[in-house]
């Protein structure tokens, strides 16, 4: 059988699945759980084979089959993701997706002219994800159809029909980014392990969000049905097979939402810019409380916040709540130059005062001087 299965994000297996925005590794991961349901009925294949034709001078006898299953299973599912991302920045998410035990029932309805039997097969020991044989007994099939007047204990010793059953399961998602870019949208597993998807916030979305769009489980199914008869080789009435057969499907999961916290400021530098998981902290702060700017001073006297979530007042560093995209504007206010009188030290006065009194005498000596001459 051709093992070519396709996972989910959402049936079962200790998987690892990488998607997002900063790496895995970035401060503050945060990380959530919960749990979703695979579900899912849906016919699989009809078909119609002759019995009696291979049973000597019993002519014909077209019997009609109708094969539908019933499929159920629940997926625990936990998340890892980073709490802040800066744009063209690449990283990963992890997505552990742990199964459940599955619930898987085959319907089969047969039927002989205006006869029609029903028969129902749970199958407890099918896992998912993994692969499942198993030959399923029907003899009774045959006395419900044909009246022989026997009852199928009995019929059993003389002719047997068997349905052998053999299921490859896997688990496959789709990726649904916005505001984001990546390398590839499909995640599939065909057996427990990780996957990477390398992503990008790309900056171009205030509201950025990456999800599974429905988690579906998918099977690779053989099926047949044999017939024995005493002394004779067993016969294959029907054989049906195929590698894409979607078992079942979940709602989406959204594995993270991002808001843009956006912060401006006409002076000074700030941080905090970037996109922040719904709900996380977002911590805002802004280097300089006062400073000359061409040539005016300014002080900062608060934030003004727009979105749900955001900050307006006089902290310096406040911490927001990214409930959605937020936008904090630093206020600044210009503060008038002051103008200082000229102040002269007394000792400079005395100096001054001296060289003025030298100087004075100077002269006078020599003006006498002259006289005398």
């Amino acid at each position: 059988m051709n093992k070519t299965v396709f996972l989910l994000i959402s049936t079962c297996l200790g998987l690892t699945l990488m998607i997002p925005g900063a790496s895995a590794s970035s401060p503050n991961p945060v990380t959530s759980s919960t749990t979703i349901e695979i579900h899912g009925s849906f016919p699989i294949v009809q078909a119609q084979f002759d019995i009696c034709s291979h049973v000597p001078f019993a002519g014909s006898c077209q019997v009609g089959l109708a094969l539908s299953e019933q499929y159920a299973q629940p997926l625990h599912i936990a998340t890892r993701v980073p709490q802040e991302l800066q744009p063209q920045a690449p990283g990963s998410t992890e997505v552990s997706v742990s199964p459940g035990p599955p619930n898987l029932v085959l319907n089969f309805m047969f039927s002989l002219n205006s006869r029609s039997y029903s028969y129902s097969v749970p199958l407890p020991r099918f896992a998912a994800p993994g692969t499942f044989t198993e030959t399923l007994p029907m003899s009774q099939v045959l006395a419900n159809l044909v009246d022989l007047g026997l009852p199928a204990a009995l019929l059993g010793k003389f002719i047997s029909l068997n349905v052998p059953v053999s299921l490859v399961s896997s688990v496959r998602g789709d990726a649904v980014e916005s505001g984001f870019t990546t390398t590839r949208q499909t995640l599939e597993w065909n057996s427990p392990g990780t996957i990477v998807l390398n992503t990008i916030v790309d900056g171009s979305l205030n509201d950025s969000s990456v999800r599974v769009s429905s988690f579906r489980s998918v099977f690779a199914l053989r099926v047949g049905f044999d017939l024995s008869l005493p002394l004779l080789p067993s016969v294959s009435l029907f054989t049906y097979g195929t590698d894409l057969l979607d078992f079942g499907s979940s709602a989406g999961l959204t594995v993270g939402q991002w808001f843009h916290v956006a912060v401006a400021s006409a002076h000074s530098q700030v941080s905090g810019d970037g996109w922040y998981l719904a709900g996380s902290t977002a911590p805002i702060s802004i280097k300089d409380q006062s400073l000359t700017d061409s040539g005016s001073n300014y002080a900062f006297s608060g934030w003004s916040g727009k979105g749900l979530g955001s900050y307006s007042g006089t902290q310096i560093s406040p911490s927001l709540v990214a409930n959605s995209p937020i936008q904090e504007n630093a206020i600044w206010q210009a503060t008038p130059q002051q103008s200082y009188p000229l102040t002269v030290p007394i000792s400079s006065i005395w100096a001054a005062g001296i060289l003025v009194i030298v100087g004075v005498i100077a002269v006078f000596v020599v003006i006498k001087r002259k006289s005398e001459t």
